[in-house]
């Protein structure tokens, strides 16, 4: 194998492995980057024709580091979606929210720069500030914001 298309293999190796971290494709491009790299490295001098070699060791280090690495980004990536989504703290009882359409007791209202499904007692207006009552589930319980507690059923 000639050295150009040795130091080719290194260098989709690498890309393959810079791949890996930047779009989700389950390890297998740094496991083909780290395969390649191993194999381009290994044949990037030719031995005998030269007073010098690849240092085999060196070559093997490099490669169990990367694969630690992959195996630790792994590890880390499976506890991330094992982990529950906590939506709590962006919806509290007495946030402000606007009604973007409604009909009946139901309809949609932005919290912050959410959407959200609701259910009030009483029917809103499109545009209307609304104050969150309670959240269950995806479906917050709102009130018009303009009424007192005196006036609520």
């Amino acid at each position: 194998m000639t050295p150009t298309a040795s130091l080719i293999l290194v260098l989709v190796g690498i890309a393959l492995m810079v791949a890996e971290v930047l779009t989700p494709a389950l390890g297998l491009l740094g496991i083909a980057g780290l395969a390649l790299l191993a194999s381009g490295s290994l044949f990037l001098y030719d031995t005998q024709a030269g007073d010098f070699a690849v240092s085999v060791p060196l070559v093997t280090i490099t490669v169990v580091i990367g694969a630690l690495l992959l195996v630790l980004i792994a590890l880390v990536v499976r506890r991330a979606q094992r982990r529950r989504v906590n939506f709590d703290h962006s919806t509290q009882p007495g946030e402000s929210v606007e009604v973007l359409s409604w009909q009946g007791r139901e309809g949609l209202v932005r919290a912050g720069a959410e959407i959200w499904q609701a259910h009030a007692d009483i029917p809103l207006a499109c545009g209307q500030p609304a104050v969150i009552v309670s959240r269950r589930g995806l479906i917050l319980h709102v009130r018009a914001a303009d009424l007192t507690q005196k006036e609520l059923p």
